[in-house]
């Protein structure tokens, strides 16, 4: 993390890494008809990210106060999706035949990543109130 002081201004930066090891087992489930059919299967992923930050602060008079900050942020898979699991099932319906659905779990999912602009700006109408203004909605700028 590093500050820098530029008069009326300051801008903070850095990283956070996150590593993430998932490591699960479960069962691979066959329905057919009334008979089920269980394996035991494992699955593994893993992955690192890099979520960088940088926030300002812009002192434009001496009660007013815009903030301005560009950050990464994570959203992880649920662990339903990350179970390394298959459900299959298998219906003989006499008018339409044979009906299979199939659900599946991925235990190599990745992350999803967003980068966010986030702004604001303070008045201090006097030493105890102020009023704030958050300028827009948080806006994601990339999302993979």
């Amino acid at each position: 993390m590093a500050k820098i002081d530029f008069g009326k201004a300051t801008l903070v930066g850095g990283a956070r890494v996150e590593r993430t090891s998932v490591d699960s087992s479960a069962f691979n489930m066959v329905t057919q008809g009334s008979r089920l059919l269980a394996q035991p299967i494992d699955g593994s992923g893993r992955y690192t990210n890099v979520l960088p930050s940088i926030i300002g602060t812009f002192n434009l008079r001496r009660d007013l106060v815009a903030r301005a900050a560009l950050t990464g942020a994570l959203g992880r898979p649920e662990f339903d999706a990350l179970a390394p699991r298959a459900q299959l099932g298998i219906d003989d319906n006499p008018t339409l035949g044979t009906i299979g659905s199939l659900s599946i779990g991925n235990p190599d999912l990745k992350a999803r990543e967003s980068y966010n602009l986030d702004g604001s700006i303070e008045w201090y109408f006097d030493w105890a109130h102020r009023v704030l203004r958050v300028l827009g909605p948080p806006q994601t700028m990339t999302e993979h």
